[in-house]
């Protein structure tokens, strides 16, 4: 499992009801979203109510996915809290910025996210909105210097290794050592390279070829 977010429990406070509130953070590899989750507080009287998150792509600022809702009774220590995706869950893009955001709906008492200083300039982002069934789409944010206790467990896309053996060596004379030429074949969107590392560097009537290995993503 791989995160990406804010693990930290920030030092500051900002209430999130009807108040869509989070930052930007970038995805380091493929994967799938599994869960949201984010520091949340509450003073006393302590605070009960609906709580739920959402994923959105930083570059558009569309809806990616949102997580399941959950009733929550907070306390005053600030705890993390996770929100599951339902299925089919979202996929992840590396190198891509998503906006990890809270929103709770009003209730007696103080429902609040924890956050710190910002690690880039406006990477908070918080938008007003009475708390619905459903995030907007798109979010249409103002932005803060804040960085969100809030972060995105997701599972990596995995690492593919095909292992190529070629039963039978080419039947025929080699006159000079020769260095091995580079392979591809096509398999499903994606291009796979195949290089022999160690082609023999003598002359061959006959034999087995060394077993070459790709990988591709």
């Amino acid at each position: 499992m791989g995160t990406f977010g804010y693990t930290g429990v920030g030092g500051s406070n900002q209430t999130i009801e009807d108040r869509i509130s989070g930052s930007v953070f970038t995805c380091p590899e493929d994967g799938t979203a599994d869960k949201i989750s984010v520091a949340l507080v509450t003073a006393s009287p302590a605070w009960s109510g609906l709580v739920r998150c959402c994923i959105y792509k930083h570059s558009d600022l569309s809806k990616v996915a949102e997580t399941e809702e959950r009733t929550l009774t907070l306390t005053t220590t600030p705890t993390f809290y996770d929100f599951n995706f339902n299925a089919p869950k979202p996929s992840l893009i590396a190198a891509t910025d998503y906006v990890l955001v809270a929103w709770a709906e009003q209730a007696p008492g103080l429902c609040r996210a924890r956050y710190t200083t910002a690690d880039i300039v406006n990477q908070g982002h918080a938008q007003a909105a009475t708390y619905a069934i459903t995030f907007p789409n798109p979010l249409v944010p103002t932005h803060e210097e804040r960085k969100y206790s809030i972060y995105c467990t997701y599972t990596p896309t995995p690492v593919v290794t095909e292992t190529i053996i070629a039963k039978e060596f080419p039947m025929h004379y080699i006159e000079s050592p020769v260095k091995a030429e580079e392979l591809t074949s096509k398999v499903e969107g994606a291009t796979v390279t195949v290089i022999a590392m160690d082609f023999p560097l003598t002359a061959l009537k006959s034999g087995k070829a060394e077993e070459l290995i790709s990988k591709w993503t």
